[in-house]
């Protein structure tokens, strides 16, 4: 309840404090162009219909899954319904992502905490012949999403199941560069920075960064902060529920509040 209520208290706060909602104040010509044509773009792409139409299938779903709270820790059994309520981005921010991916004509695109493999097959649909790896702890989820991109005819994502911090740097070496990474892992402060700096090993001037729920728990909050002070990160766009990270050498250190 502590940190329900903590999340509440600092998406609200990063709401009413969003000056820069759709572009305002924001001077860089770079990043009011990507916030008119990414942020606020609202053509209505091909891909969102089918992939929310397995979402609405999987809020059907009362088959029981095992996950463990990023936050606290602990192993917990949900139906496939809650855990997508509960552990998958919201429509909003997933085709958010997508669009960005697609203006980024990302090839090289990570998740890590893929959990259902919606957002995953979001990040794999602009382009058929990127190489996309999403990368997920637990077990049984790792095998729905499988089940999901399987179900959506998404061939060009690698779900890979295990310990983060055994896969992702074998994944990475893979990779002469990253273009663009999720990481959302609901409220692990710890390894969320360990990705982070595992991702800025490959970053180029065109990498893209997005961290998922930045103000989950403090210790969260403190690792976005840390992320956005970052020397190699030039810019950064907060909107609460995720966040944005540029590394863009023609842009100065500048960070924004918007609301989506």
């Amino acid at each position: 309840m502590r940190n329900f209520l903590y999340t509440t208290g600092k998406r609200l706060q990063c709401r009413y404090s969003a000056r820069h909602t759709r572009g305002f104040g924001v001077h860089s010509p770079y990043m009011y162009h990507f916030t008119q044509y990414v942020v606020y773009e609202r053509n209505p792409f091909y891909a969102y219909l089918d992939i929310e139409a397995e979402r609405k299938a999987l809020l059907q779903e009362t088959d029981k899954c095992l996950y463990k709270d990023g936050e606290t820790g602990q192993c917990r059994t949900r139906t496939l319904r809650a855990i997508t309520r509960r552990l998958s981005l919201p429509p909003k921010y997933a085709q958010l992502l997508y669009r960005v991916v697609r203006h980024a004509r990302c090839r090289t695109v990570l998740e890590v905490g893929t959990s259902l493999g919606l957002t995953a097959a979001y990040l794999a649909s602009p382009d058929s012949k990127a190489d996309c790896v999403a990368i997920e702890p637990e077990t049984e989820l790792a095998e729905v999403a499988e089940m999901v991109l399987d179900d959506l005819q998404i061939k060009n994502v690698r779900v890979m199941q295990g310990e983060i911090s055994g896969l992702l740097p074998d994944v990475l070496r893979g990779w002469e560069r990253l273009d663009f990474a999720f990481v959302d892992l609901h409220g692990d402060a710890d390894t969320t920075w360990f990705c982070f700096e595992q991702c800025v090993g490959k970053a180029h001037t065109g990498t893209l960064m997005t961290i998922g729920q930045p103000y989950r728990t403090p210790a969260m909050t403190h690792t976005w902060e840390r992320i956005k002070a970052h020397p190699q990160v030039t810019s950064s766009i907060d909107l609460g529920r995720v966040g944005l990270v540029f590394f863009n050498t023609d842009l100065h250190k500048q960070h924004y509040r918007m609301r989506l």
